[in-house]
């Protein structure tokens, strides 16, 4: 009887132990070392941006923003004409990169990233707030890809990432004014309304 409870017991405890090691390591996985993956490649994206490093940009670039553009090449095209345009309005000060959600979903981890660009509109000092969204196809969760998202548009969000998680939120683009004013992307930067005048007495 006991070869047999031993014949029968041993390759149950295998299929077990091979269930266990197959799993992702993703219940062992440290929380911090991921948010810190994401924070180390977010800011390298950002760098590579101001140091005009097109390989690394292209390299920590979601591939799926090609889609866009017909191909890698027409975006980078696109972006080296923005940085051209803003080179001399732009101060080299470095942006701050903050994340600020992430998760597992679809086979893939996901996140959100919050971008802070100090800078001088309307002559008064400004801080544009933008977003991106990150992917990292490894269980891990150690290397990741990131994308802009312009004004929270949702439908652009799915044609580069179909398998964007609907649990990730997507803050608006904002610009907030020294003193307080705050302006998103649902509202237009216009000329203060004129006071309008009083009917005059007959």
């Amino acid at each position: 009887m006991k070869p047999y409870l031993k014949t029968a017991f041993t390759p149950f405890l295998s299929v077990c132990l091979f269930l266990s090691a197959s799993r992702p390591a993703r219940a062992q996985i440290d929380s911090a070392a991921i948010k810190q993956h994401i924070s180390v490649f977010a800011d390298s994206l950002v760098r590579s941006y101001y140091e005009k490093d097109w390989n690394t940009f292209v390299a920590l670039t979601h591939p799926g923003v090609a889609r866009l553009y017909g191909g890698m090449t027409g975006y980078v095209s696109v972006i080296k004409g923005v940085r051209q345009r803003t080179e001399d309005s732009v101060e080299e000060k470095k942006e701050q990169v903050n994340v600020k959600q992430f998760l597992f979903a679809g086979g893939t981890w996901q996140c959100i990233v919050e971008r802070i660009c100090e800078t001088h509109i309307r002559g008064k000092n400004a801080k544009v707030i933008t977003y991106m969204v990150g992917q990292s196809k490894d269980d891990l969760g150690g290397e990741w890809k990131f994308f802009d998202v312009a004004n929270n548009l949702m439908i652009n969000i799915s044609a580069i990432m179909p398998d964007f998680s609907d649990e990730l939120v997507v803050p608006e683009k904002k610009i907030v004014f020294e003193g307080g004013e705050t302006i998103t992307a649902s509202t237009t930067i216009g000329e203060p309304a004129k006071p309008k005048k009083k009917a005059g007495k007959k």
